[in-house]
Order: structure tokens, then sequence, then C-alpha cells
């Protein structure tokens, strides 16, 4: 989550893009490696004797809650919205005039993202996790795989690889709907279905070859094509990247249990959802004032962590508001 948090505040873009970059990249773990984990997670639960339609309905109705609920907070709150982005000017008034004349002028872009363009997570996970459950309940797990593995190579081509010759244009990021969320979600399923366990130094090579070839990709699809550096989401070097992560934490299933982490980690998708509320707060517009640019540059994502964690803790502990955050 912190990584997650790291891409989106962005540190060193104006004093140094190539130091971004590496730092941006660095963390693309991230967010696959919440799609494998609710995938892993998600099929333990079948396999342990949970009904698959009921749990899949209660898994989706969850996300929805949450999509929808985060969806009207990003509706007039200030400074980071979708028509923020395009100028549109800030203030509530304007946020909620301007939003609702996007979702009229775009319906289906406003379903796969909501309000604010983190939020495309939320819709993504749900299509992964639906496919996953519809392949199972129809016994063509077989399948699961091979068709993941295609709607990632459309995403590829329609995402990073783009300006290359065999590329082509979505329309659309290829971020959003289920082109990658689903093979992560079918590689969580595979590692709980098959059980899998390694050892911490074989989950720590998958993990640092998959994190040079992510490199490698990004460094020769800018040096071949001028792709920007910073503009990648996944590349296929993604993929071991992601699972090396996820082998670590199999691997080591009981460490920091004595710690505070286990609770964070309860809190990890309220954070991931309210702290760009931080992020685009006057609160942000202190730390400069008293701190050294590049200092700044250090503190900037580890304060938006830590004040998104307490708004998070502070809503979890509100009984109506605490589904919407852990």
């Amino acid at each position: 989550m912190a990584a997650v948090v790291c891409i989106h505040v962005g540190p060193f873009k104006d004093q140094s893009p190539v130091l971004s970059a590496a730092i941006d990249q660095g963390c693309r773990f991230a967010v696959p490696f919440f799609f494998i984990a609710s995938g892993y997670l998600f099929t333990r639960k079948v396999m342990g004797g949970a009904d698959l339609g009921a749990t899949t309905r209660r898994f989706l109705r969850r996300i929805l809650a949450i999509f929808l609920a985060w969806s009207a907070v990003y509706l007039v709150a200030p400074g980071y919205t979708l028509i923020a982005e395009h100028g549109l000017g800030d203030g509530l008034l304007r946020n909620l005039r301007g939003n609702v004349i996007d979702a009229v002028t775009h319906p289906v872009h406003s379903l796969l993202v909501g309000t604010a363009p983190h939020l495309w997570f939320l819709p993504s996970l749900m299509m992964g996790i639906a496919i996953l459950a519809a392949v199972i309940a129809r016994g063509r797990e077989r399948w699961l795989l091979p068709s993941a593995v295609a709607l990632y190579l459309v995403g590829l081509l329609g995402g990073s690889y783009q300006a290359t010759p065999v590329g082509f244009s979505l329309h659309t990021q290829s971020i959003h709907g289920p082109f990658f969320s689903t093979l992560f979600v079918a590689i969580g399923w595979w590692l709980a279905r098959h059980d899998v366990r390694t050892t911490v130094g074989v989950a720590l090579a998958v993990a640092a070859g998959g994190l040079f070839l992510h490199f490698a990709e990004v460094g020769l699809l800018y040096r071949l094509y001028r792709v920007p550096l910073d503009l990648h989401n996944y590349v296929v070097g993604t993929i071991p990247f992601a699972i090396g992560t996820m082998l670590l934490a199999l691997a080591r299933p009981g460490l920091g249990a004595a710690s505070p982490l286990p609770a964070i980690g309860r809190l990890a998708l309220g954070i991931y959802v309210a702290h760009p509320l931080i992020r685009h707060s006057p609160i942000m517009w202190i730390g400069p004032r008293y701190l050294p640019e590049m200092a700044w540059q250090c503190v900037a994502p580890l304060l938006v962590y830590a004040l998104a964690l307490l708004l998070t803790f502070a809503l979890s502990r509100v009984p109506r508001l605490r589904p919407l955050v852990q």
C-alpha cells in the first residue's frame, strides 16, 4: 500500500524525472500483488467449503458498495477528480456539475473508473473475481489462464506497447476493465489451488528477475519508441515481479505477526480509496515551506501514507462507515 501511495505522490517528478520514473516503476508490483492476493484468498475460501455463489455475491457487493460510496465522495471533493484533471476547476458545486456531465457524456468510462482516477481498481477487481467465479462454476478452469493471458496481451498492445508496430488503440486506458486484473486474479487462483510454497531465496529471485525484465522493457520502449518512462502500469516483466512478491508473502506467512502490521494491513483498502484526499489537501502545501525541496520529496509519500492511515482508522471506528474502509 505504501508503494501505491508512492506512485500517486510521484516524488522527485520535477527535480529528477529519471529518478522519479525509476521509483514509480519500481513500485509497480503493488497493484498486481493485490489482484493476486485477492484471487488467492477468494480461492482458499471456496476450497475451504464456502459456497461459490454466496462468496462471490458477498465479495462483489462489498467492493461495489465501497466503489459507489467513494465515487460519491469524489463527486464533490475538490482537487482530485476526473474533471479536475481536465482543468474544469475546483469547488464542490463545480466538481459536482462537472462529474455529472462527465458521467452522462462518458457512461462506460464512469462505470469503469467512477469519479476519481484511482477508483478504477475496484471495478477491475470485481470483473476479475467475477470471471474467476464464472469459470469455476462452469468447470472450465483449464481455459482460465489461456483466456487471461489473451486479455493481458490485448491490454499490453493497447497500453504500453501501443506505440509499437503491433500496437493499437482501445479508445480507453487498458488498465480499465478486465485486461490485466483477470490474469493476476487467475495467478492467485492457481497458487491457491496448487498450494504453492517456495523458499525466500526463490521468491526473491523471481521478483528480482521480474523487476529486471520490467525495467528492461520500459527502457527499450523509451529508446525505440519514445514511450515515457513513467507511463507504464503493466509490461511483461510485471508478471514475475508481482508473482515473486506474492511468493515471498507465502514463504514467510508469519512475518510481522507480532507487530502492528497486521492491524494496518486490514486498513489497506481504506488507505487506498482515501489517500488522494490527503495528497490533494492543503496539508501538502505546508511542508515545502519548512523543508528543503529534496527532503520534502522524501517525506511527502510517508506523510500522505501516515495521514491516510489515521483517517482510515478514524473512519473504521464508526460502525456504519467501517465496511467502507475495512
